[in-house]
């Protein structure tokens, strides 16, 4: 495979594109999926890609799709307006500032900045050396009106077109549905004798309520 999408971590929109801490209390770190999120939630999602066959250009472009796989099935675009996950504006990082190496593995002057986006995908092209690496970020919402106990997993494409392999492919699922209690008792409280001569509520009953 020419390009690999080899990381990812999923991180809470609270800091830069360096000191941004990992998804949720737990802070949960690099390859580790998302889980019992509730509707609503603002998150950053970062993906690394190594070019290990040859030197690639490509156009990142975030996708995602229900399930926990990145190959196959029917996958969207993430826009200002899709639904399920939409890109979200960050007040921690303007659109397009580069990316330094935060997730991926390699040693120095193996790296290629990217970039870290909020309303741009895809990405303008990128040529990433043979052996080299890059990382590339977007700050997501998930939609108010996504499904519960739903798995949703994301992948990079070259603007559409797969990548060449997936490594670690990231996956969120949301938050279950709150069961109703299980202890509520219910009282009879009040009952009234009526006659059949109208509507729900009949004259006789309005003349009553009056004269109250």
């Amino acid at each position: 495979a020419a390009t690999d999408q080899n990381n990812f971590r999923f991180r809470d929109d609270d800091g830069t594109e360096s000191t941004a801490t990992g998804f949720g209390a737990s802070d949960i770190a690099k390859n580790t999926n998302a889980t019992n999120v509730a509707t609503g939630t603002p998150f950053r999602l970062r993906f690394s890609v190594k070019a290990s066959a040859s030197a690639s250009t490509i156009s990142p472009k975030v996708e995602f799709q229900q399930g926990s796989s990145c190959t196959g099935g029917s996958w969207t675009a993430i826009t200002s307006g899709s639904s399920n996950f939409a890109l979200q504006a960050s007040s921690n990082f303007t659109d397009g500032d580069s990316t330094t190496q935060q997730i991926s593995t390699g040693q120095l002057g193996q790296f290629t900045a990217g970039k870290i986006l909020e309303s741009t995908n895809p990405a303008a092209s990128i040529t990433i050396s043979q052996n080299k690496t890059t990382e590339y970020e977007w700050s997501l919402k998930l939609s108010e009106s996504a499904s519960a106990e739903t798995t949703y997993s994301f992948r990079i494409t070259d603007n559409g077109t797969p990548l060449g392999g997936y490594t670690n492919c990231p996956s969120l699922t949301t938050q279950s549905l709150t069961p109703p209690p299980t202890n509520v008792e219910w009282d009879q409280t009040d009952f009234q004798f009526r006659d059949d001569d109208g509507g729900e509520i009949s004259h006789a009953e309005i003349n009553r309520l009056r004269q109250k």
